[in-house]
């Protein structure tokens, strides 16, 4: 028993040390991140704010951590919201058009590359950030209690 143990406690060990250096590496990249995205948005014309809310859950090594992503324009929008409306309860057809939306306000990364790998370790990433950016679309309510 006391070999179990013991190969248990350096186990966890181990395991722990590693999450201290990805949880280091991740925070690395996060602020390196932010620099490349403010790049972003002071290059932009016109000027644009990246929502910089939604983060990977899985770190993947050379890749962000943020996922960057920009409100849709009016006729992505309309694009989105016609094809869910013809989806008629067809799950593939929603989940496409959401797909579609979240490709086209997805800014950063920009490399193919990086968002290949980060996908393959992140598989609903699609999936949430065409949530994020239709909720973008929609209106903001105000906070109740303000006064």
């Amino acid at each position: 028993m006391t070999d179990l143990a013991t190969t248990r406690q350096q186990i966890e060990e181990r395991r722990a040390k590693r999450a201290k250096a990805i949880e280091e590496a991740r925070e690395t990249q996060y602020t390196a991140d932010l620099v490349a995205i403010e790049a972003l948005e002071i290059a932009s014309d016109p000027p644009i704010t990246i929502d910089v809310s939604h983060t990977v859950r899985q770190y993947v090594p050379g890749c962000p951590v943020i996922v960057g992503m920009r409100p849709p324009t009016e006729a992505e929008y309309k694009r989105f919201f016609s094809q869910i409306n013809r989806a008629n309860g067809n799950g593939d057809a929603k989940v496409a058009a959401q797909v579609q939306l979240a490709q086209a306000c997805w800014v950063y990364p920009a490399d193919h590359e990086q968002r290949k790998a980060m996908l393959s370790a992140n598989a609903g990433m699609l999936a949430s950030i065409g949530n994020a950016v239709n909720k973008q679309a929609e209106l903001q309510e105000a906070a109740e209690g303000k006064d």
